[in-house]
């Protein structure tokens, strides 16, 4: 929960929420959050991007290791419309996902 810099080498005392807001007030137009560290992936990681999203009004992107549909479903779940997308590198790149279905899943489970 809180912001790493320096390659993500260094912890900041500031939570990401705080930092969130203060960018928002600076004028950035959306903001793409990246969990770090152990447990990074996955449920932990994702319910804070939803918790900053839910605390500030420009659009926050989450990037995280979607690999599988069931990772966009576990996403969905947790986070449900508060984030503007996601981010899908290395399970495209690796072949495992499909962009095509992992968007239809997504906006299937978006409108339930």
């Amino acid at each position: 929960g809180k912001v790493a810099a320096e390659g993500w080498s260094k912890l900041a005392d500031t939570d990401v929420t705080a930092a969130a807001e203060h960018f928002q007030r600076e004028g950035v137009a959306a903001i793409v959050y990246t969990p770090v560290g152990d447990g990074a992936t996955g449920g932990a990681g994702m319910q804070t991007a939803a918790e900053m999203a839910r605390a500030i009004a420009i659009p926050v992107i989450a990037a995280g290791s979607l690999a599988s549909l069931d990772d966009v479903r576990a996403l969905c779940k947790t986070v449900g419309g508060d984030l503007l997308g996601a981010i899908v590198g290395d399970g495209l790149n690796g072949g495992a996902l499909d962009l095509a279905q992992a968007q239809k899943l997504a906006d299937s489970l978006d409108k339930g």
